[in-house]
């Protein structure tokens, strides 16, 4: 369980041969037992469009679906008023976050999917709005349910 150094080697194979899509299917499993399921769905992506003989993307988008799957997990139902503290908190210590909140196009999509629950499914065909919506699940901010 050196997942640090596991990571390492994962990269290291990747740096070696791009196309090696088993590096990324492996960094990938390894992100997703860290629960950083942003980051394994970003490396899922990146290996699909590496994989153009589409050898692994059975593989590639059964992790990707475990990875929504845990994300609903843990953004779903009822939280705590102190989760939703706890989860404002941690957002407003990522810079990534707070430049995704601060984005006025980012805003622009968020009020409209308030609005329009279903226009997520139109957004999330930008791979970088998608990642953007992705990181704010994940951070907590948005609540799926």
């Amino acid at each position: 369980m050196a997942l640090n150094e596991a990571i390492k080697d994962c990269e290291a194979c990747i740096a070696l041969d791009p196309t090696f899509i088993k590096g990324y299917v492996r960094k990938a499993a390894i992100e997703f037992i860290k629960k950083d399921y942003t980051k394994c769905l970003e490396i899922c992506e990146d290996a699909k469009t590496k994989d153009v003989e589409k050898k692994h993307h059975a593989e590639l988008d059964q992790q990707i679906y475990k990875c929504y799957q845990a994300l609903n997990e843990t953004t779903t139902g009822p939280a705590t008023e102190a989760e939703r503290e706890e989860a404002l908190k941690r957002a407003a210590t990522d810079p990534e976050v707070q430049r995704i909140m601060n984005d006025p196009v980012m805003q622009q999509i968020l009020q409209q999917m308030q609005q329009n629950p279903a226009a997520i499914q139109e957004h999330m065909r930008n791979p970088v709005i998608a990642a953007n919506i992705r990181k704010l699940i994940a951070s907590g901010i948005i609540r799926m349910g």
